[in-house]
């Protein structure tokens, strides 16, 4: 005879193939996409790219994802079609919101490639010249411009790390580069199964 006990448990973690760092969870694609591309939740208005905002939360198993440092982040290199990824894999472009995620993301991509490597992340001031917002509508409060940049030379709406300096430069939104993906920690719920064997002939 066989007892099943299930217990059931909730933890925060990030689905197979991210890279959990602190509260959020990072994909790099290692894919060449235009940023309105990477993020299909964009408009493209011929060049200025308009970026509607979604912020998604959902529930992930959580199985093999790679823990650094209270958080999760992994390389990926599929080709997606041109308008599944971000938001397929329920996130946004990154957003960055302290040195020390800019210097992860840098570190995240020159694992990926071996170098450093020019990367979409989700800043974009495609609905008001100057004013550069988050695409998963979170606050804009940093920032790490290259010298003279934002300049936009040429309908530059979007925004791409160098990450040798880990400086920001704005770009034309239809530029194809790797990019980064990111999403909230999801919750959870993990079902163990305990198995009792009855030896005796009960």
């Amino acid at each position: 005879m066989k007892l099943v006990f299930i217990e059931r448990s909730v933890v925060h973690g990030c689905p197979p193939g991210w890279t959990r760092f602190q509260t959020r969870c990072f994909i790099f694609q290692n894919v060449q996409k235009a940023a309105a591309d990477a993020e299909p939740n964009t408009r493209t208005l011929q060049t200025p790219t308009l970026c509607l905002f979604l912020s998604v939360t959902s529930l992930w198993e959580v199985k093999g994802f790679l823990n650094l440092n209270l958080n999760i982040h992994h390389i990926f290199n599929s080709v997606f079609r041109k308008q599944s990824i971000c938001l397929s894999l329920g996130g946004n472009l990154a957003s960055i919101h302290n040195r020390t995620e800019n210097t992860f993301l840098s570190e995240l991509v020159r694992t990926a490639c071996g170098s450093y490597s020019s990367t979409w992340v989700g800043g974009h001031d495609g609905v008001k010249e100057g004013q550069w917002m988050w695409t998963d509508g979170s606050k804009f409060d940093y920032q790490t411009w290259g010298q003279g940049e934002p300049n936009n030379l040429g309908e530059e709406d979007c925004l791409h790390i160098y990450f040798t300096a880990e400086y920001w430069n704005d770009r034309r939104c239809d530029l194809t580069l790797p990019f980064i993906c990111a999403k909230d920690l999801g919750t959870v719920k993990i079902i163990h199964v305990v198995q009792v064997e009855n030896c005796g002939n009960n």
